[in-house]
């Protein structure tokens, strides 16, 4: 299906882009007030799920939503704390990988499990795994020298082993025990506490036409002047589409990302 777009598609208009879970959205430059990292809210009950409570903005006190939510996704909290718990597992992995080489050599048996580095869960997820946050960025680069290591220490190990030299077969495996596997181990904990530290939410404050409010989001990412382009399809799957996408657009910053353009008036409701 074709996308309805509200706004011409040579009309040029000048956005504020932010990024959700990954997506770029806009927000129309001329409804944004101010931009700051999340204050203190204070909740209230009985609102809807997606206004998290009010803020106090310059002595005026606004409700704000948390835009995730408003578009069906998950709050960034819990894509965090998912985050984490698959650090934890992955941490996990290369333990039991280890003990499970130890555990070969012990019973003279193959080792089965991948010395592949790009292969193994963590491999797969750190080949793909995209980030706009710099420290992240690299820190995530120190995985690399001790992860491609742990999982060659195996062909070495079963060198080892085919020349009958298990004391040295263990002595390798003790001593990638006590560094690549330790470092890799200090590393994961870091990785969490930066994840945890590092996720910090901005508020967009917006004058809409009934009153103004704001919106947590994960990251502003450029202002820039978008044209609006037809698209097969939606940008996101929202259950009414029609009631808060704009249009969709291109821009050169963003050259292989849709932006999906936002309708500030209907985020509220």
């Amino acid at each position: 299906m074709t996308t309805t777009t509200h706004l011409a598609e040579h009309d040029d208009t000048q956005q504020v882009v932010v990024r959700l879970q990954g997506r770029l959205f806009g927000l129309p430059v001329q409804n944004v007030r101010e931009m700051m990292r999340l204050p203190a809210v204070t909740p209230l009950p009985h609102l809807p799920p997606h206004v998290l409570g009010l803020l106090d903005v310059r002595g005026s006190v606004i409700p704000i939503v948390d835009l995730r939510l408003r578009l069906g996704m998950s709050t960034a909290d819990e894509e965090v704390a998912a985050l984490v718990e698959t650090l934890h597992q992955r941490e996990r992995d290369h333990v039991n990988w280890l003990d499970e080489l130890t555990a070969s050599v012990r019973d003279a048996r193959p080792f089965r499990l991948t010395t592949d580095h790009h292969a193994c869960a963590f491999g797969r997820w750190y080949d793909t795994f995209t980030t706009s946050n710099h420290v992240l960025t690299s820190h995530l680069a120190k995985f690399d020298a001790p992860h491609q290591r742990i999982h060659a220490v195996a062909r070495d190990v079963a060198n080892h082993v085919r020349t009958g030299d298990l004391g040295a077969a263990n002595a390798l495996i003790a001593r990638t025990r006590d560094t690549e596997l330790a470092a890799m181990i200090k590393l994961f904990g870091q990785l969490r506490a930066l994840l945890l530290e590092t996720n910090r939410t901005i508020a967009v404050v917006l004058d809409a036409e009934s009153a103004p409010f704001a919106v947590a989001v994960d990251e502003v990412s450029s202002v820039e002047w978008l044209r609006p382009a037809a698209t097969e399809g939606r940008a996101f799957d929202d259950p009414d589409p029609h009631r808060v996408v704009e249009g969709v657009a291109r821009a050169s910053a963003h050259a292989d990302e849709l932006i999906t353009l936002l309708r500030v008036d209907a985020l509220h409701a």
